[in-house]
């Protein structure tokens, strides 16, 4: 790429005009022809304006209100043939404050002439910082800042720098020539394919590697990279008003610098993508003072194409204050959802996942013991965040007459937010204090209940399962662990040859309510029986399952067994509540012998842990308690249900 940002350039200007009013009690001697009057004005006082069509502020052609800048005056020495050093100032760093009308002096503070013949020389800059001294004066620090997605964050990035001509007091305005000394970049975006016009205005970008800190000479204007400077990540501001034939703008003020070929610049990124769209010139790029540069990108899912356009001077435009750096409020409807296919629903947007809704069992102590309705979006790495879960609807404490939990409008606690510990299965809660919630909001990784604005573009996809039988499985997600909601019913490996396979009493009618029934032989063979992304659980995946829906970790368990059986086909649902949703049903076992039995009594499933060579490790629900026995050794010839864990 050709670097033109070495071109001379044509400065901007802001034209400051000073008054004074000389204090006759001055220790020097006046000249006659300066016809200053006596009075108890002795400060120069400044009148700035900002040429038309030049401006730097958003406001339009004059700075804002609370706007400061910082003043040096200094002296020139031996009868005004030498000129002052900045550092030897007589009146370093005085500030000045815009009332949106006049500018003045902080109360108590005075801006005098050096003497009523001597020369002054004045250098200005902005934004006002009291820690600038004589002492720094050619040294000063100044950084660029990190997050300039805001308007205050972006203006007060743009350091702008002036110097007067050597001036004898006078009356008359002194002009001071303002020009930006860091540098601007902006970034143009646009989808000819693939991205709607909606989707490409919810569009992010961050530049990188950009070194922020910097050091100025006030004398000068010049702009360097202060030592031990460390590059970082920038966060630009989002224009409300793009370029003409683009759907979003982003822009920055950067340090001046040089950025390395092959070095990564920027990279933007969909709301509805983990991985960002990542530019590296070909190039060495110089970015300088007082000048521009602009990237137009046209994107498209599969890559980005850029051009550039000539490196202008610096050229700022009037920006229409609005929100800035808002996403696109994408909002689903979840009041319609049928449960009776999976408790888990992807939310999706044009193909992608950007969303999980679950309805699940929640238990923390005392702060939570309910089914309810949790939204979390997805990481990184495209999974259910499930650290930032969103509590949209708490359920009743009793089954309506479909044996599900009804959303509990009674109550105003609906809204709060769940954070899972992975490891330990863990959960901390925080009540909410909303009325009941049907429409939530997915705003890039934020979910929350749904403002009037939202745009229901959003679609819900039930997250099923398929074997290689092509078996399709809901699933439930109880704790931070994701359940197949049936017993498995395949008779094959994932491999696709055959797999010992059983149904009660040797009826193919059972196998689409009660699944298969397997050796533990064959639910540990290496050839796979669960489906691809799933495997037969552990004995300590099943007792994590029994700690989290008991709350103890104490066996048998007591109460687990209760929240994970259905309310059907048992012989008694007096201990039942199915609350996990889990759906555990009394589907009995096959015998060594080939006889079956204890169906309706119990409901048995392997694990793939082995007891020893002829026991092997499975856990066991009965009709009579609530306790889950997870202590509970089989033959591995005897035939059990399966269920399967995602990974």
């Amino acid at each position: 790429m050709k670097s033109l940002l070495t071109k001379t350039m044509s400065l901007l200007t802001i034209m400051f005009g000073i008054f004074t009013i000389l204090n006759m009690t001055s220790c020097d001697n006046i000249s006659d022809t300066i016809d200053l009057e006596e009075a108890t004005e002795n400060t120069i006082t400044l009148s700035p304006y900002i040429n038309e069509g030049l401006t730097t502020r958003m406001a339009g052609s004059s700075f804002q209100e609370n706007d400061e800048i910082g003043v040096y005056a200094v002296a020139h020495l031996s009868d005004n043939q030498i000129t002052g050093d900045i550092q030897d100032s007589y009146a370093p760093n005085i500030k000045h404050i815009y009332n949106g009308t006049t500018w003045a002096l902080p109360q108590g503070a005075h801006f005098p002439w050096a003497g009523g013949q001597t020369k002054v020389e004045l250098y200005a800059y902005y934004p006002y910082n009291q820690a600038a001294t004589t002492s720094n004066a050619k040294s000063y620090p100044f950084s660029i800042k990190l997050d300039q997605s805001t308007s205050e964050s972006y203006m007060t990035s743009d350091f702008l720098w002036a110097k007067s001509e050597a001036t004898s007091p006078t009356k008359s305005k002194i002009p001071l020539s303002f020009t930006h000394q860091m540098s601007k970049v902006i970034i143009n975006i646009k989808s000819e394919r693939d991205f709607t016009e909606e989707e490409v205005q919810n569009f992010s970008a961050n530049f990188l590697n950009l070194h922020l800190d910097a050091k100025v000479d006030l004398s000068s204007g010049t702009v360097s990279t202060a030592s031990g400077s460390q590059a970082k990540n920038l966060i630009p501001r989002k224009r409300n008003n793009p370029i003409t034939g683009y759907g979003i703008t982003f822009e920055a003020i950067v340090l001046p610098q040089t950025i390395a070929a092959s070095a990564e610049l920027f990279a933007i990124r969909s709301a509805e993508g983990a991985t960002p769209y990542t530019y590296k010139s070909a190039n060495e790029l110089i970015f300088s003072s007082q000048k521009q540069y602009t990237f137009n990108i046209t994107i498209s899912r599969t890559g980005i194409s850029i051009t550039t356009d000539d490196i202008q001077d610096w050229t700022t435009t009037p920006d229409i204050e609005g929100n800035i750096n808002k996403p696109v409020k994408k909002a689903i409807d979840i009041s319609n959802i049928n449960w009776n296919i999976t408790r888990v629903y992807k939310v999706m947007d044009k193909g992608i996942q950007i969303a999980e809704v679950s309805k699940e069992y929640l238990l923390s102590g005392t702060a939570i013991d309910v089914q309810a309705i949790v939204v979390y979006p997805m990481d990184a790495n495209s999974n259910a965040d499930q650290t930032r879960g969103f509590v949209a609807q708490i359920m009743q404490t009793t089954l309506n007459g479909n044996n599900e939990y009804d959303p509990n409008t009674a109550i105003t606690t609906h809204g709060g937010s769940v954070s899972w510990h992975k490891p330990t299965n863990l959960m901390a809660y925080t009540a909410g204090k909303s009325n009941i919630i049907n429409k939530v909001q997915i705003d890039k990784s934020d979910v929350s209940a749904a403002g009037a604005d939202a745009i229901y573009s959003l679609t819900l996809e039930p997250d099923m399962v398929t074997d290689i039988d092509k078996n399709s499985y809901g699933v439930v997600k109880i704790g931070t662990q994701y359940w197949m909601r049936e017993n498995l019913k395949v008779e094959h490996y994932r491999d696709g040859s055959a797999a010992e396979t059983y149904y009660f009493n040797n009826s193919i009618a059972n196998k689409d309510l009660l699944g298969g029934l397997y050796t533990w032989n064959t639910v540990s063979n290496t050839s796979n029986l669960a489906p691809k992304g799933w495997h037969i659980p552990t004995h300590d995946e099943f007792k994590a399952l029994s700690i989290y829906t008991s709350g103890t970790a104490t066996a048998p368990y007591y109460n687990a067994g209760k929240k994970l059986k259905a309310v059907r086909m048992w012989s008694t649902t007096v201990n039942n509540s199915n609350i996990t949703g889990f759906e555990a049903l009394p589907g009995g076992r096959r015998l060594d012998n080939g006889s079956f039995n204890e169906i309706n009594l119990y409901g048995q499933w392997w694990s793939t842990t082995e007891y020893n060579a002829a026991y092997g490790k499975r856990v066991y629900i009965d009709y009579g308690n609530t306790g889950v026995w997870v202590e509970a050794n089989l033959l591995k010839t005897y035939a059990e249900s399966v269920r399967c864990i995602r990974n």
